[in-house]
């Protein structure tokens, strides 16, 4: 059903969630880490601002649990990744968390690890026998989420819910006219999850179209940029660029849609402070809000559980939010959900 606009009614129920957020805290049995445990984390690439934030909190955490953390920036390649994944088995690491790498770009390394009987947590990927993955599970997913509801679900369904925000708040802002340009980033499962979210999303506008053409993270920069700028040229009644999260908005996006004069409304995920400043510069667009800090905290405590021998998921308690114009941090500030997970984790941990 629609309103008189032609925007589905489901839209406002959607973009009202997001503007309230559903970030809660996270919820797992108390237990005190073992100290001295030596940990590896893969990073898909440090270009990616959300990189080094992970690379700190991470960190942070491993430290505040006592113990040694390495983390290695994949650089966006999978041979990369896979030579980091067999130096941490031979290194003899007691866990190695992937974040924002898929089991199958690595796959042979994720057996071997296996084999070794190095646990393996997989933070916004999948295992080798998940979406459509034909290979064996070889670790464990982070845990629950949460979507556009608290209702713990799995971080699929995370990804489809940040794809449909991003598409609702680009209907509306286009008043149920939207004509966008949709970035297919296939690398990852997270992103093309997303594209697909929002192209199904918008299918339920009747006055609105999609186009989708496939991106590559190694086209940010100047080529993301005039694959946006000659998209947006060619076809000057395009309003609205999905670009999955804002390392593509910052890196191509942002500059394309400047470079071909135009006003379409970008949408992205993360919050990144360099996004929230173009927001409060008057760039059309919205950010779905995401805490990567409270994933890095959240795998080190899913280790924890392991080496516990508990492998039931835990409740991470990260939702989405929305970051637009009428939602900024205070200036000079980055968004935060909020959520005291840090404490939380200190409080089980004993290390108040």
């Amino acid at each position: 059903a629609s309103d008189a606009s032609g925007i589905p009614e489901s839209v406002a129920a959607n973009l009202a969630a997001g503007a309230n957020g559903t970030f809660v805290l996270p919820e797992f049995p108390a237990v005190k880490p073992e100290a001295g445990k030596k940990v590896t984390a893969i990073v898909f690439g440090n270009q990616s601002q959300a990189g080094p934030i992970f690379t700190d909190a991470f960190t942070q955490a491993a430290d505040a649990a006592g113990w040694t953390a390495n983390v290695v920036d994949g650089k966006f390649s999978t041979d990369t990744y896979l030579s980091a994944v067999r130096q941490a088995i031979a290194q003899k690491v007691d866990g190695i968390v992937m974040y924002v790498i898929d089991c199958a770009s690595f796959q042979a390394g994720a057996e071997e690890a296996k084999a070794a009987g190095i646990p393996i947590i997989y933070i916004e990927a999948w295992d080798c026998n998940e979406g459509g993955g034909t290979g064996s599970q070889t670790g464990y997913p982070l845990g629950l989420y949460n979507g556009l509801t608290t209702d713990a679900a799995d971080y699929g369904q995370l990804m489809r819910d940040t794809g449909t925000l991003q598409a609702d708040a680009s209907i509306a802002a286009n008043d149920g006219k939207m004509n966008a340009l949709v970035l297919d980033f296939k690398e990852t499962l997270a992103t093309h999850t997303m594209a697909e979210a929002f192209v199904a999303e918008s299918a339920k506008c009747s006055q609105c179209k999609t186009t989708v053409i496939d991106a590559l993270f190694g086209d940010f920069g100047s080529a993301l940029q005039t694959k946006v700028q000659t998209a947006l040229l060619q076809d000057p009644t395009i309003n609205a660029v999905f670009a999955a999260y804002d390392d593509p908005i910052l890196n191509g996006v942002a500059n394309g849609i400047k470079s071909a004069n135009s006003t379409a409304y970008f949408s992205g995920e993360g919050g990144y402070p360099q996004v929230i400043d173009l927001l409060r510069n008057g760039a059309r667009g919205m950010s779905v809000a995401y805490d990567v800090p409270m994933e890095a905290w959240a795998s080190v405590e899913r280790l924890n559980q392991i080496f516990h021998g508990n492998t039931e998921p835990i409740k991470v308690g990260h939702g989405v939010g929305i970051i637009d114009a009428n939602s900024l941090p205070a200036a000079g500030q980055s968004w935060t959900s909020g959520v005291d997970f840090v404490g939380a984790y200190k409080k089980a941990w004993g290390v108040q």
